[in-house]
């Protein structure tokens, strides 16, 4: 077993990375069912068409020249720099993908197909990594400027339905985010390096810097190894994920020790998940008592895999359930999620294990989930997950 404070450090970029979301929300979307008109392609389309832009970057996973965003892009590009991820490993549509980019560079945009051809090779070669995997876009547009995160893909589902999250915001609501989500571009497209005029204008702009000097305005964004380990956004494994739930399960906790966690996962697989509850049960012990394990609760539902692991777990403790099954097959699945008491975590796709994925998180308060959302109000997360419960069986 990893020692966890072997795992805390190496795994503090989990939460110094993570986007930590406890402001107000300019409008967020939970959606199980989605509307993908309205929760993805009105809202980027809006954004990039924003005449008061100064910069645009996104990241595209599954997409086509067809797309209403596609179009919105290479528009604004007349105008603007765009800087456009697409991501080329996307299963099914390689040559798509790279016709994709093709189009777009022709069009006037800044396009990188895939961590190959970044410029920032450090973190190509020191992280590992291969793909980058989440779905966001920002528009660099003073007092307007603007991010978009979500979980599904930006191109038309097939299917009639899709589970996805999504979220924009503002930067006068959560200044946070902006920063957050400007460090990945800054360092996917090595915006200083290589773009140093706009990583100038996007720094005066998300960093005001009224009656202050430059260097204690502007954040140190130097590209070293330690930058790169410690500042960037999250790179998640089945490890790291798992933290991420343990050290903000720690901060959730109140006099008592009470906490309820709700998991809503594709698989529960490898040591992640056995270490996390051990730990989270010593944590408990040292700092309350024996008592206090009455009040935690961990409930578990999972798509498609149990491990053997998981289930020695499930049955040595009786604060854990876990349901199994597969209700939504048909969906086009993304819409795993984790509530902690009064915060939720929204994984760029899901708690499964990742590797060599440049990944995001959001952490949330759950009562901006549980309030506002699509489909008149009928699908909150707790509704959601007690419905989906009951369909499904006892492990």
């Amino acid at each position: 077993m990893i020692h966890w404070s072997i795992l805390y450090f190496k795994f503090s970029l989990f939460y110094i990375g993570g986007i930590r979301l406890m402001g107000n929300v300019t409008r967020i979307m939970v959606s199980p069912d989605m509307n993908f008109y309205d929760a993805v392609t009105h809202n980027l389309v809006e954004m990039i068409s924003n005449p008061m832009n100064q910069m645009v970057f996104i990241t595209i996973y599954r997409c086509n020249k067809k797309s209403p965003i596609v179009t919105a892009l290479t528009k604004a590009a007349k105008q603007i720099p765009v800087f456009v991820y697409v991501e080329p490993k996307a299963s099914g549509m390689h040559d798509e993908n790279k016709s994709l980019a093709k189009y777009l560079k022709k069009e006037g945009c800044h396009v990188l197909c895939g961590m190959k051809e970044s410029p920032n090779k450090a973190m190509y070669n020191l992280l590992k990594i291969r793909r980058v995997h989440f779905k966001a876009c920002l528009c660099i547009a003073d007092e307007a400027t603007e991010a978009f995160y979500s979980t599904g893909n930006f191109i038309l589902p097939q299917r009639n339905h899709a589970e996805d999250f999504s979220v924009r915001i503002s930067f006068k609501d959560d200044p946070a985010v902006i920063r957050h989500l400007s460090l990945d571009f800054e360092t996917i497209f090595d915006l200083k390096s290589i773009y140093h005029d706009i990583y100038e204008k996007m720094l005066k702009t998300i960093y005001p810097a009224e009656g202050q000097d430059e260097k204690s305005a502007y954040p140190n964004l130097e590209l070293t190894p330690s930058r790169v380990r410690n500042y960037i956004s999250i790179v998640l494994n089945s490890y790291g994920y798992w933290y991420l739930i343990y050290d903000l399960s720690k901060d959730s906790m109140d006099q008592s020790g009470k906490l309820n966690i709700q998991i809503k996962t594709r698989n529960i697989g490898g040591k992640g998940f056995s270490d996390f509850v051990e730990q989270l049960k010593i944590y408990i012990q040292r700092n309350y008592d024996e008592d206090a394990l009455k009040n935690l609760h961990i409930s578990i539902i999972v798509r498609d895999y149990i491990s053997d692991e998981a289930k020695d777990t499930l049955e040595k403790y009786d604060f854990i359930e876990m349901y199994s099954g597969a209700p939504y097959t048909g969906y086009s699945w993304h819409g795993g999620y984790v509530t902690i008491n009064d915060i939720v975590i929204l994984p760029s796709c899901d708690t499964c294990e990742w590797k060599n994925r440049y990944e995001m998180a959001l952490v949330l308060p759950d009562h901006v989930l549980q309030t506002s959302v699509v489909d008149n109000g009928t699908n909150t997360l707790q509704r959601k997950f007690d419905h989906e419960k009951s369909l499904l069986f006892r492990v």
